[in-house]
């Protein structure tokens, strides 16, 4: 299995008290099937909120269209943990060496939802969505924030 993205603990995190969607931009090195996405986030109010890891394409510098969502993974208070997000049916999507993806999470506003990442500005792509976690399948405008996100996928190499 190979992993693609942010694998280790940053040493900042953010916070997102809205509706709002957050993703990392990172290149494949080798090709195959997505197994999962994982991500430190957390809640620190009471209360539960719904997320889903979310992969949108890239046009070089900013996500573009939706790719692939998991299933719903609802978060409860709690303390920094990764999170394995499950993917299923048409989700389960081709991972293409050279290709550019934005990994993270779309999350409702339910709560006080932190993220973990890392402290470089401009790596971290936010947006607006409607319907949390329900990602829409174009990302829509932009808002940069420092980063990149604890956030990942796994993927098995295709064999021959």
């Amino acid at each position: 299995m190979v992993a693609l993205g942010k694998t280790d603990n940053g040493a900042s995190a953010s916070t997102s008290t809205a509706v709002r969607q957050f993703v990392s931009q990172h290149t494949a090195v080798s090709s195959g099937w997505l197994v999962d996405g994982r991500c430190r986030v957390w809640l620190t109010t009471a209360a539960t909120n719904p997320t889903r890891f979310v992969i949108y394409s890239s046009n070089g510098s900013a996500p573009v269209t939706l790719r692939a969502q998991s299933d719903i993974l609802t978060l409860t208070t709690g303390s920094e943990t990764e999170k394995i997000y499950t993917f299923s049916g048409d989700n389960l999507i081709k991972i293409i060496s050279g290709t550019a993806y934005w990994l993270g999470v779309a999350h409702n506003a339910a709560s006080t939802m932190n993220w973990s990442r890392a402290n470089t500005a401009s790596l971290v792509a936010q947006g607006v969505i409607t319907a949390g976690p329900t990602p829409p399948s174009s990302f829509g405008s932009v808002s940069a924030l420092s980063g990149a996100a604890d956030a990942y996928i796994n993927y098995n190499l295709f064999t021959t």
